[in-house]
């Protein structure tokens, strides 16, 4: 706090808001619950206080869940507590970054925005991601109604076997519409140039997931009200529950790569903060 209150007092020699970056390490969120995290209490306590203070930068540093998809239902409450409690109530902006698309969901509570992308190390801040390893990366196609990626033929070809293209033909943008006209015609990725699953192959499918993903915060900033925003989230995240519920059962024998576990946590914790603030 000390360094943030010393950076207060050049503000007036600089344009701009000014937000302090905030990196917390997941063992604090992993101690206890938010209400009875005393640590993370007084950094909130302190941030609201600072009425110079334009806002937070916030990242989760992880450690014990090192997944693409924030899986921990303390930690993802957490971030609906900071971004409820700095952005509603203290009305400072939040900025959210290595959380994918789960900012989103901190959105609908009181964050301004969040960063994202393709790979991992855009992801998520984890120290794995500086290992000197270089990993495989193939072209996958995201469903923002299923909060998932799934590789361009080896699980849509799945998806179009099952009957089930309908159920995520919504996330299609320009650039996957050649994918899904193949798709519709019982061929596959294969037959699509900048759709094949080859390794690196995914320049495509990268511009594909953010113009979804843009789509979608464009879906939320159109809501001008905290509770249309909140209803968007809900009507979501509980939609999305239920379709990977579906899909859990209908691909039981012969399950998808992505990993879907990550929903379930969101809708339970998001439920959860709207019973508790009344929302």
């Amino acid at each position: 706090m000390k360094w943030i209150k010393n950076a207060l007092e050049l503000k007036s020699e600089y344009n701009g808001d000014f937000l302090a970056s905030l990196t917390i390490d997941d063992s604090i969120l992993l101690q206890s619950d938010f209400d009875d995290n005393t640590v993370l209490q007084t950094i909130l306590d302190n941030i609201s206080t600072l009425r110079s203070l334009d806002g937070i930068y916030l990242v989760i540093l992880r450690n014990k869940y090192d997944t693409l998809y924030q899986i921990s239902p303390r930690i993802a409450s957490s971030l609906l507590e900071i971004s409820y409690l700095i952005g509603i109530r203290a009305k400072k902006q939040v900025i959210i970054n290595f959380e994918d698309v789960y900012g989103l969901v901190c959105m609908g509570v009181g964050a301004d925005g969040f960063a994202t992308g393709y790979s991992t190390s855009k992801r998520k801040m984890s120290f794995s991601n500086f290992k000197s390893s270089f990993g495989r990366s193939f072209p996958k196609f995201y469903s923002h109604n299923l909060i998932g990626d799934f590789l361009s033929e080896t699980d849509l070809n799945k998806i179009r076997d099952n009957n089930l293209i309908q159920m995520i033909e919504d996330d299609k943008t320009d650039l996957s519409e050649g994918l899904f006209a193949a798709l519709k015609q019982n061929q596959s990725a294969a037959n699509v140039p900048e759709w094949r699953e080859t390794q690196n192959h995914t320049t495509t499918a990268e511009n594909n997931r953010m113009k979804r993903i843009n789509k979608a915060v464009e879906q939320i900033n159109d809501r001008d009200d905290s509770k249309s925003k909140v209803n968007f989230i809900k009507e979501w995240l509980l939609s999305a529950d239920m379709k990977r519920t579906y899909f859990s059962e209908r691909f039981e024998d012969d399950p998808l790569s992505d990993e879907s576990r990550h929903v379930r946590v969101w809708w339970k914790v998001f439920e959860d903060f709207l019973n508790k603030y009344n929302l």
